[in-house]
């Protein structure tokens, strides 16, 4: 029965796909040439003066890290009419994603992705590319958009692939709820989970002809890491199942793509440190550390791909948060994360690669000078680190809807605060990168993140993680959080072991510790 549906919802959209405006298929100009990429189109249905397109890119898939993002606001004419253009990239492959940002009372939404999927998705982009681009606002929150010009067939391909999750659709309602259905819970999402996949494989398989073997060999291997993804984030609540039966669920590479395209692969770079996570997680009873983690991937794998495997894994902070599971927080040194930067240095052969790791090093190693920021407050007036000489201060940069930036604001409220409340010797400073001020003021006011009873709340001026005072910091996720000591100096932060996920007790020591460390400097100063 379930086969049946999901084959006639396939046949259904392929019918769709071949017949409506969505995939509106033109004849695509042949030839490419190493120059700008070129955009133009228009937006109906909108409302002028009020509704921007968003481009997000990044012109180097070695380096699609959020500090390499390109980011500005296209605005459309009278007539809805726009254009603009990218400069010719420094890679081969590049990567764009497009949002409508307008009123809500006319898109229906604050926000629509015109690729309308789970998560973050992007356009692979290539020089040369010129594109005609209509989109057409439904009002409801959603848009069609068709595309023409040379090298629309990958962008008509991430649309056809990913724009429809049959998964969601079937995904079994009791499956956190009822333990007897375990096995057949997990056998259901497995197979479902699997005939999706089979099904974007069959779309790719259209356009196979038509893409460039770089661009047909990356969405490949995108449907492979969005699929063990997605069931790595299903299985995780039965990874006590059994060692051998758990991980059997999951392969590591697909067939036939060579190394140096599976480094360009955002997905495939983030389900392989995630899978190698939770191998650790389930052979070794949740005791491992970082060092197990980064040694692996570096052993493990070679060339570009151990380059871009390393590099994410100690770039990005989000990682240490899946990695809460240490016995005891005696068993972390604060000096492993600088370690184990030192010795990617060593290690890495990709010049960006290795550039971004020395970035790192300045900025995030223990003993670093924290970046004296200047922001506002709730009433204006400019507050500087330097402000606060001679304390311990907790900086928390978060974003007012992250799930992980709640977590961490509810622990330090119910446990780190109360510890510290009557302590002159720390401060807890919150800077959130909301856009809206009102939506920033009314958090404050519910308290679901930052509170003004215990926090300095800051706020970017609507610039968000771009404001100049937040760019040295070099923000990969929210929150990000910053242990500085009385001199001014990095003591812990989110690439270390300082997360979102930390307890209260973790937290309260790392504030002890850095309290000590600064009284021992003091005394040697005056000595």
């Amino acid at each position: 029965m379930f086969t049946d549906r999901i084959f006639k919802s396939l046949g259904i959209f392929l019918l769709i796909f071949h017949t409506s405006g969505y995939c509106q298929v033109n004849q695509t100009l042949k030839g490419k040439s190493n120059s700008s990429i070129a955009f133009s189109g228009t937006i109906v249905g909108g409302q002028f003066g009020q509704d921007s397109l968003l481009v997000v890119f990044f012109d180097d898939l070695m380096k699609d890290y959020v500090n390499d993002t390109k980011r500005f606001y296209v605005h459309p004419d009278e007539d809805g009419k726009f254009d603009f253009s990218l400069p010719p990239m420094k890679g081969e492959i590049g990567k764009i994603h497009l949002q409508l940002w307008g009123s809500k009372k006319v898109l229906g939404n604050d926000i629509i992705k015109l690729i309308p999927s789970v998560g973050f998705m992007y356009y692979y982009i290539e020089n040369g590319d010129r594109i005609s681009l209509n989109i057409a606002i439904d009002g409801k929150g959603g848009a069609t958009c068709t595309f023409s010009g040379r090298g629309m067939d990958k962008y008509l391909a991430v649309n056809s692939i990913f724009r429809t999750s049959f998964v969601e659709e079937y995904f079994p309602n009791d499956f956190y709820t009822d333990t007897k259905k375990k096995e057949t819970n997990i056998n259901t999402v497995i197979k479902r989970s699997e005939l999706y996949r089979n099904l974007q494989k069959r779309i790719l398989e259209y356009y196979k002809e038509r893409l460039d073997p770089r661009i047909n060999k990356l969405l490949e291997t995108d449907i492979f890491a969005k699929h063990y993804s997605r069931l790595l984030s299903r299985l995780s609540v039965w990874k006590n199942k059994g060692t051998d039966t758990y991980l059997s669920y999951f392969a590591e590479e697909p067939p036939h793509i060579e190394e140096e395209i599976l480094s360009l692969s955002k997905d495939y770079i983030s389900y392989i440190i995630r899978r190698t996570i939770v191998e650790f997680q389930v052979k070794n009873h949740e005791s491992y550390s970082l060092g197990d983690i980064y040694n692996l991937l570096k052993t493990k794998y070679n060339g570009a791909l151990r380059d871009k495997l390393i590099t994410s894994y100690l770039y990005i902070p989000i990682y240490r948060g899946y990695e809460r599971h240490y016995n005891k927080y005696e068993s972390l040194s604060e000096r492993d994360f600088d370690y184990f930067l030192a010795d990617a240095l060593n290690t890495i052969q990709h010049p960006a690669l290795k550039t971004l790791i020395k970035h790192k090093i300045n900025k995030y190693r223990q003993g670093a000078i924290a970046y004296n920021f200047a922001l506002p407050d709730i009433n204006g007036n400019i507050v500087k680190l330097q402000d606060f000489t001679g304390k311990v201060v907790l900086l928390d940069i978060y974003s007012t809807f992250c799930r992980g930036c709640r977590i961490f604001a509810k622990t330090l409220k119910e446990s780190v605060y109360p510890e510290f409340k009557n302590n002159p010797d720390v401060v807890f400073v919150a800077v959130s990168v909301e856009d809206d001020k009102v939506i920033w003021l009314q958090d404050l006011e519910s308290e679901k993140n930052a509170s003004k009873k215990y926090e300095v709340c800051l706020w970017t001026g609507g610039l968000g993680s771009n404001h100049p005072s937040l760019k040295p910091y070099d923000i990969q996720a929210f929150p990000t959080l910053i242990l500085i000591d009385k001199q001014g100096k990095i003591y812990n932060s989110s690439q270390n072991t300082l997360t979102a996920n930390s307890s209260g007790e973790e937290i309260i020591q790392m504030i002890y510790d850095a309290l000590r460390s600064s009284r021992r400097k003091d005394g040697n100063n005056n000595n």
